[in-house]
C-alpha cells in the first residue's frame, strides 16, 4: 500500500484494471487516500504439480491423502526423515507451509485417511485403530509392520481382534468399515455389526 500522491506505474479505474506482470496477476485499486497494489498468482494446480519430480509427486500425493511420514517411508522405501526432506521442498516448490494445504495445491480431493481419533466410534485401541487405518490405505501387513516398527505376526494379531471387534472377516470389509464411516453423515458404525462387501 502507499500514499496516493506517490507516483504509480498505473492507478487502475472504476475498481480496477488487471494486468500480467512477470507471470503473476497484478491490480492497482485507489481506495481512500491510498492507491492498494494487489498481485495474485496466476499458477494453477497443474503447473503447480508440474514444478515437482516425480518421486516428489508420489510423496506429496500420499501426504496429502493422510498418510504420516512413516507410512509414506514404509510404502515407497524410504526413512521417515527422507520424506521429510521431500515434504520440506514440496512445501518450498508449491509455496505452501502445512502439510493440509497439500490437496489444494495438488488440485485433489481432500484427506482421506482417517485419524486414529476418527476410529474411536469402532472400539479399537489406539494400535488397532492405526493398523485398520493403515490397511484402509492399502498398506500390506509388511508395509504396516515397518511404519509401526513392529514385525508382521503384531500386524497380524491386531487384524485378528479388529476383525473380532467389527464383525468383519478380512482386510477389505475391514477397509470398507472404515471408509464408509467416513462417508456417513452419521459416524462410524458400531463395533459388532457385519458388513456386507459386494462381490
Amino acid at each position: 500500500m502507499m500514499p496516493r500522491d506517490n507516483p504509480t506505474p498505473e492507478i487502475a479505474p472504476a475498481g480496477g484494471r488487471v494486468h500480467p506482470a512477470n507471470g503473476q496477476l497484478a491490480a492497482h485499486f485507489a481506495h481512500g487516500s491510498y492507491v492498494v497494489n494487489i498481485t495474485v498468482p496466476t499458477h494453477s494446480a497443474k503447473a503447480e504439480r508440474e514444478l515437482l519430480t516425480r518421486r516428489e509427486r508420489e510423496v506429496a500425493r500420499r501426504a496429502a491423502e493422510g498418510a504420516t511420514n512413516a507410512e509414506v517411508a514404509a510404502v515407497m522405501g524410504l526413512t521417515a526423515g527422507t520424506v521429510k526432506t521431500y515434504l520440506s521442498t514440496i512445501y518450498r516448490k508449491l509455496g505452501v507451509s502445512k502439510r493440509n494445504a497439500l490437496p489444494r495445491a495438488l488440485g485433489i480431493g481432500a484427506a482421506v485417511a482417517p485419524s486414529v481419533d476418527d476410529l474411536a466410534h469402532l472400539g479399537l485401541t489406539v494400535a488397532e485403530a492405526e493398523v485398520a487405518r493403515a490397511v484402509a490405505m492399502g498398506m500390506t501387513n509388511k508395509q504396516v509392520a515397518l511404519a509401526r516398527g513392529s514385525s508382521e505376526g503384531t500386524v497380524k494379531v491386531h487384524l485378528t481382534s479388529i476383525n473380532r471387534k467389527c464383525g468383519t472377516r478380512n482386510r477389505s470389509e475391514i477397509a470398507v468399515v472404515v471408509m464408509r464411516g467416513l462417508r456417513g453423515n452419521g459416524g462410524f458404525h458400531a463395533p459388532n455389526v457385519p458388513v456386507e462387501v459386494a462381490p
